[in-house]
């Protein structure tokens, strides 16, 4: 990837400042948010809470929601509704993970011919960070995404994958 966007710059005549890299601590599962060290209260939010969502690996979002529900709890003294639903919905692109964690193109391919017009309007009206009422009005126009994502769940393989590459065809995300 760094040759590809080195090769891209120098194509550009562009001039980096300065490259930064790490790993992305994509959400597995809920962690939660505070904890008292030596005496001190720790809270973690954003990317060091792993709180990016495993669709997109966006964290930004999330970040902000997360540092104003720690804040919410510190004021309030009790835990706040806005973690509730970060948790909900980093949970729900989790579950969204698995399903389309053992698709091949075919499944993908058969997905694009199942959108219907009013399924693709459903897309269109939501972003990412709204996922639960963009899924459920793509489900309701089209019940055999449904289906598609239950059998997925049920003979699908397990995410995250335990090896980086797999010898079976499968699309990657980034594709």
């Amino acid at each position: 990837m760094r040759r590809a966007f080195t090769t891209f710059l120098q194509e550009q005549k562009l001039e980096p400042l300065q490259f930064q890299e790490g790993r992305i601590p994509c959400y597995t599962g809920w962690s939660p948010c505070h904890r008292r060290l030596s005496g001190g209260d720790v809270y973690l939010v954003g990317d060091a809470a792993g709180h990016v969502k495993v669709t997109t690996v966006g964290g930004v979002v999330n970040g902000l929601m997360g540092a104003a529900g720690v804040a919410d709890t510190i004021v309030t003294g009790s835990y706040s509704p806005i973690l509730k639903a970060l948790r909900q919905e980093l949970d729900l692109h989790l579950l969204i993970r698995k399903v389309l964690h053992g698709w091949s193109r075919q499944d993908y391919a058969r997905l694009l011919k199942l959108l219907n017009d009013r399924a693709r309007v459903s897309l269109g009206r939501y972003h990412r960070d709204e996922v639960a009422k963009l899924l459920f009005l793509v489900v309701l126009n089209q019940p055999a995404l449904l289906l598609m994502a239950l059998r997925s769940l049920l003979t699908g393989s397990s995410f995250p994958p335990s090896r980086l590459t797999d010898s079976r065809s499968k699309v990657s995300p980034n594709e």
